[in-house]
This record gives structure tokens, C-alpha cells and sequence, in this order.
């Protein structure tokens, strides 16, 4: 009787787990990010003299 209740148990929780997980993860894998301004690219912190420099990817 433990047997089946727990399975029983366990198939309920994995349903509500997946009617109530679905949409949280469809929208957190298949979302589009935010477009990004076009002076945004890649520095790279540098030090010339002790000086913090931002330099430019070659």
C-alpha cells in the first residue's frame, strides 16, 4: 500500500511540476535578450605604468 501511494505521490508531483515549470522555463530558454547599444563591445582592463587603462579587443 506504501508502494502505490508513494508512487502515486510521485506521479502527482512530477504533473504539477511540469503544468507549473513549463512555462517558466519555455520563457526562460526561448526568450530573446534585449538588444544592446551600439557602442557596446568588449574592453579589456590594462595596467600601463599603474595607470588602469580600457583598451579595445585587436
Amino acid at each position: 500500500m506504501r508502494v502505490i501511494l508513494g508512487i502515486a505521490c510521485g506521479l502527482t508531483a512530477s504533473i504539477l511540476a511540469y503544468v507549473l515549470w513549463r512555462p517558466t522555463l519555455a520563457w526562460t530558454l526561448t526568450r530573446i535578450p534585449p538588444a544592446t547599444h551600439p557602442d557596446c563591445h568588449p574592453r579589456y582592463r590594462t595596467w600601463h605604468l599603474g595607470i588602469e587603462t580600457l583598451e579595445e579587443p585587436r
